[in-house]
């Protein structure tokens, strides 16, 4: 397994990204789910995909971690083979989960901020709320296009006895591109 330390301090965002080839798949009943692989001679337990797919024997994979060599903390993943990326915590997820909670907590909050200290108050406490959920989901946000740019960069898989150049997402390269010629 190659490990990759990826730290944005701007952003205090750190997340650890591993190739893997999963050499053995164990403890995997109904192909769903929770299982359990050995790669590089390492043996980890009780791994869960976001989407609860379990690869095949063989297969290359890129994995972000949030924490190194802690694959119950898996926040996103690709197969290289394909160029699809799957996120644990998409922005919509986010907006779920907290629609909720503010949909229940932000009433109890504003009652007693506006029986306590006023109108005011109240309002000032609803702009701090609304800006901190907005703020949040930029991070969200952020976050996953770097990681999603950081899987997109991992180069695929060559075939056996085939030498594979390094290769870059098209957004890196028109990136590249136009900073050349501005």
């Amino acid at each position: 397994m190659q490990s990759l330390d990826t730290t944005n301090t701007r952003y205090i965002t750190a997340f650890h990204l591993e190739q893997v080839c999963f050499e053995r798949i164990f403890d995997a009943p109904g192909r769903t789910g929770y299982f359990s692989f050995e790669a590089a001679g390492k043996r980890q337990y009780g791994v869960m995909l976001p989407d609860g797919e379990v690869p095949r024997e063989g297969a290359h994979y890129a994995v972000v971690l949030a924490e190194k060599d802690n694959w119950q903390a898996i926040m996103a993943w690709r197969d290289l083979s394909t160029p699809h990326v799957y996120i644990r915590e998409t922005a919509w997820q986010v907006v779920r989960n907290y629609a909720w909670l503010g949909y229940v907590g932000m009433p109890a909050v504003l009652g007693v901020t506006l029986v306590a200290f006023g109108g005011w108050a109240a309002l000032a406490v609803l702009a701090l709320m609304l800006w901190g959920g907005a703020a949040y989901l930029r991070h969200v946000i952020r976050r996953n296009r770097r990681i999603e740019q950081a899987l997109l960069d991992v180069p695929p898989q060559a075939p056996p006895g085939m030498r594979c150049d390094h290769t870059v997402s098209w957004r890196t390269r028109v990136i590249k591109a136009l900073a050349t010629v501005f």
